[in-house]
């Protein structure tokens, strides 16, 4: 992932573990080719 996907998706790990936020297996998604 670039450096602006691979922060987003960071964030969103980060938001997720906490009271509340969500829970379970949490894998980095496939990366999907644009051609």
């Amino acid at each position: 992932w670039g450096p602006f996907k691979g922060l987003w998706l960071g964030i969103k790990r980060i938001a997720s573990c906490r009271p509340g936020g969500g829970h379970g297996h949490d894998p980095v998604p496939e990366k999907t080719s644009k051609v």
